[in-house]
């Protein structure tokens, strides 16, 4: 009997392209500046809007709830981002604000966090700058206070400090939204257990509740002939689509 060969590029099927997570951003700064400092808001406005172009060309579905200047205005994009259901959040420190702005996001949107100070340059112009040009460069003031905040809060975080143009900054928010992604993957995921191990193996054995409470997703149990049934109800169809 002759076997007909499998084709080359049917042995290693396409992967699936992978669904790109929902990665919320929301900026701020205290309203207490803005009479005082006139060109300071729209600064940091345009330093925002920088950081929400770049990551929004990482393949994710971005969600920009804009710049908040107080907790009122904190509770309202906390709301936003609660609905939208965000894998991931991320919070721009452009200047100095308070925690009461930005832990009611952290605490209601049930997703990761991570704070971003990215200031508008590598340094200030010392011989020109004031009052005003020093506080755009001040993201880093509120980090101790919103880290110390989250802490007591129970609120897991992360945090990236830099400047706008600073690619090492990028790499390290790049690869936490790809952090972000891998869990969105396992949360979303079908995982099937089959056969076990020799008795008495205590070590290897596999808790479905606690696999289930870390990565999240659908636990099944599987028997081989369970799998025999499944497999031969595979169309050709289904398996290009793999």
């Amino acid at each position: 009997m002759t076997l007909n060969p499998i084709p080359p590029a049917r042995l290693v099927p396409a992967r699936r392209p992978e669904k790109s997570i929902k990665v919320g951003l929301v900026a701020g700064g205290l309203g207490t500046y803005w009479p005082q400092f006139p060109k300071l808001l729209p600064q940091l406005q345009e330093s925002a809007r920088i950081v929400s172009a770049r990551i929004s060309k990482m393949d994710v579905e971005l969600v920009d709830v804009g710049f908040i200047s107080d907790p009122q205005e904190g509770a309202a994009a906390a709301e936003k981002l609660r609905a939208a259901g965000c894998d991931m959040i991320i919070m721009y420190l452009t200047t100095y604000m308070t925690s009461s702005m930005f832990i009611p996001i952290a605490q209601r949107a049930n997703a990761p966090v991570l704070l971003i100070n990215l200031q508008p340059s590598e340094q200030m112009d010392h011989a020109n700058f004031d009052t005003g040009a020093w506080l755009a460069y001040c993201g880093a003031c509120p980090l101790p206070e919103m880290a110390n905040a989250f802490e007591r809060a129970g609120v897991p975080f992360r945090s990236v400090s830099g400047y706008l143009a600073e690619e090492r900054a990028w790499v390290k928010i790049h690869s936490w939204i790809q952090a972000a992604k891998v869990r969105s993957i396992l949360r979303n995921s079908r995982h099937g257990i089959m056969g076990h191990v020799y008795p008495g193996m205590l070590d290897v054995s596999t808790d479905m509740t606690m696999v289930t409470t870390h990565f999240g997703g659908h636990m099944e149990v599987l028997e081989f002939d369970d799998l025999r049934v499944r497999v031969e109800k595979v169309s050709e169809k289904e398996i290009d689509l793999v």
